[in-house]
């Protein structure tokens, strides 16, 4: 599994169905142009679950994914406790009122 192949093969599925789509512009959608969406969305459908699969069971990230998460800012609880950068899993439990989960921030 390739997850940089799979997003990329995602976003290009996307292209193509927006395309579709907007060139009806609110017509009616001719046969070919209503196959290729099925057919467009189905492979989108079995790449989304691959890729959820993959990350699941612990694969990396797509490249794209990976840099953008690298330059988020950890979550409050997190730069507290660590100083702003590495690994951080908190544990918040039950109050009578609220349910709350863990945070993780790597």
């Amino acid at each position: 599994m390739d997850p940089n192949a799979n997003l990329r093969e995602q976003r290009e599925l996307v292209e193509q169905i927006n395309t579709l789509l907007n060139a009806a512009h609110g017509k009616r959608l001719t046969g070919t142009q209503e196959q290729d969406i099925i057919l467009h969305s189905a492979r989108l459908a079995e790449l989304v679950e691959a890729l959820d699969q993959w990350i699941a069971g612990g694969g990396f990230l797509p490249d794209s994914w990976e840099i953008a998460h690298k330059r988020a800012a950890p979550p409050p609880q997190c730069a507290e406790r660590t100083g702003g950068g590495h690994q951080c899993e908190l544990s918040a439990g039950h109050d009578g009122m609220h349910h709350s989960g863990v945070v993780r921030w790597w």
